[in-house]
């Protein structure tokens, strides 16, 4: 492949493919969503859209990755197309896959910090902070590129930090090195939306000196807008302001903790008998279209497991051909649905 996406506004039609074992992913297919929904919650941000993405496994890596990794615990670990070793092309990676040496090659596992994400660069618990700050887009949105690898890490040799694998030999007995960063703490609060953002981070770091052990698996190219609001937090409690809210009060129309739910609601019987709900059945609006950015989303297709507009219905990708016989419901129904699933 070739990208200009640290090179100002990119064309996606810049992308092109060097090895025929390069294949696009198709939009709205489970791959698809896979891959974003993977982004999303690496990154614990719903800012995230994917623009392109490529399959990119040869089968003679596939095959000697296999066999090399068959009975060990293999994980997915993003790596940053800004952040590759000088020496190693994309193009080079994709084909013939990593060079590894006797200081291996470091794969992050678990969650991934970009610039303009809470808590970035502030602590290691905050998860991997990402570098590169991406390629400009319009309207202060940037673009990234990662390859999403598999990672055969098997028996793992913990050491201290990733300069002791500089010196050490691994034990034969072992597969590969393991560092773990600090996770947990405090969650972040966004006091522009008043929201409480996750607490737990996962933040594990393998290093394997077989470069069998990694498979390139996935080109992606995403977007995340720094300035976009966050819907993956929480509502802060109406009362305490201090603390996620867990329950959802209909005759208050006020999200509570679960400390002042039993303040608020154990005053009296009448209180006592307000219906409340866990806090993501709340009423809110469905959101806007991800293909139609202005337009708010009034329906879900089924089958494609997306939300739908009307434009998506009149002239967009539900508009004819099988999809426009694709099994529907509204976007609250749907909800419900899908949690009863």
């Amino acid at each position: 492949f070739k990208a200009n996406a640290g090179q100002g506004r990119p064309n996606w039609m810049d992308a092109v493919v060097v090895h025929s074992s390069a294949v696009p992913v198709p939009r709205r297919t489970p791959e698809w969503g896979w891959l974003e929904y993977l982004l999303q919650a690496s990154i614990q941000s719903m800012r995230i859209r994917v623009r392109a993405a490529w399959s990119i496994a040869s089968k003679r890596l596939a095959l000697e990755c296999e066999q090399r990794c068959r009975g060990l615990l293999q994980l997915h670990a993003w790596v940053p197309v800004a952040e590759l070793p000088a020496a190693d092309s994309l193009q080079e990676i994709c084909l013939n896959g990593f060079r590894a040496g006797h200081s291996g090659v470091s794969f992050h596992v678990g969650n991934l910090r970009l610039p303009g994400c809470p808590g970035y660069g502030k602590e290691a618990r905050a998860g991997r902070a990402v570098r590169s700050r991406g390629g400009s887009l319009p309207q202060g949105r940037r673009l990234y590129e990662f390859l999403l690898c598999r990672v055969g890490v098997g028996r793992s040799y913990m050491i201290d930090s990733a300069q002791h694998a500089n010196v050490m030999d691994l034990p034969p007995e072992y597969d590969s090195f393991f560092i773990r960063h600090d996770s947990g703490g405090e969650g972040s609060l966004d006091t522009a939306t008043f929201t409480a953002l996750p607490s737990q981070v996962l933040h594990h770091e393998y290093i394997v000196r077989d470069a069998t052990q990694a498979l390139p698996l996935y080109l992606v190219h995403f977007e995340f807008d720094p300035e976009e609001e966050e819907k993956l937090g929480l509502p802060l409690c109406a009362l305490c302001g201090s603390r996620p809210s867990q329950l959802y009060c209909e005759a208050d129309e006020a999200c509570f903790c679960s400390t002042c739910d039993a303040k608020v609601h154990g005053v009296s019987a009448i209180a006592r008998n307000h219906v409340r709900v866990e806090v993501n059945r709340r009423p809110r609006g469905p959101g806007n279209c991800p293909e139609h950015r202005d337009t708010e989303a009034d329906e879900y297709c089924l089958e494609c497991r997306v939300p739908l507009c009307p434009h998506c219905r009149r002239l967009g990708n539900h508009s004819a051909g099988a999809a426009a016989e694709h099994p529907r419901l509204p976007m609250a129904e749907a909800y419900e649905h899908l949690l009863g699933a």
